[in-house]
């Protein structure tokens, strides 16, 4: 099914998903919305919310050798 949807997206075909699963929703969506009693009360990229809600904020680090690391969020990490 994913793969279907992905097609159709890809395509151009505009989709509307609804699911619970934010993990689903970051491969599939370009945009969400999130609703609340049938409101919208954010919207936005998925990393975006992703980002601004995830309470386990880790960054991830690809280097030109291909190597990945994953650093946890920290003073020394999230300073520009």
């Amino acid at each position: 099914m994913h793969e279907l949807l992905t097609e159709l997206k890809e395509s151009g075909t505009a989709i509307f998903l609804t699911t619970h699963n934010m993990d689903e929703a970051t491969k599939l969506c370009d945009h969400v919305s999130l609703l609340n009693e049938g409101i919208i009360v954010e919207h936005g990229t998925p990393k975006a919310l992703s980002h601004k809600y995830n309470q386990n904020k880790s960054y991830q680090i690809l280097l030109k050798n291909e190597k990945e690391f994953t650093l946890p969020h920290s003073d020394e990490t999230g300073k520009k």
